[in-house]
């Protein structure tokens, strides 16, 4: 299990940083940096501070960390999706 978790933590950090590649030649990509920070924190801050009512009963936090973990992830994951297709729509556009 903690083999998985490793290979999901490192599969995010290499998917988040093609993604980052991919998109540091788009002319929006500083206004879409800064929205997902503000997404994100969004993320962390309900997840860490408010009361999440599909959480449950969690005495240890482990719940807590779990969610946090999978809503970064599933983050990324679509950020990814969404490089993917903004590179393939700049390089169309790029005159090569």
């Amino acid at each position: 299990m903690l083999a998985i978790l490793i290979f999901l933590g490192f599969l995010t950090l290499v998917l988040w940083y093609i993604s980052i590649v991919w998109l540091s030649s788009w002319n929006k990509f500083l206004l879409f940096t800064i929205l997902n920070v503000v997404v994100i924190s969004a993320y962390v801050y309900y997840i860490i501070f408010a009361d999440p009512n599909f959480i449950g009963d969690d005495p240890y936090g482990l719940g807590r960390i779990f969610w946090l973990l999978l809503f970064l992830t599933a983050h990324v994951f679509l950020v990814f999706v969404f490089a993917f297709f903004q590179r393939k729509q700049l390089q169309r556009k790029s005159p090569n």
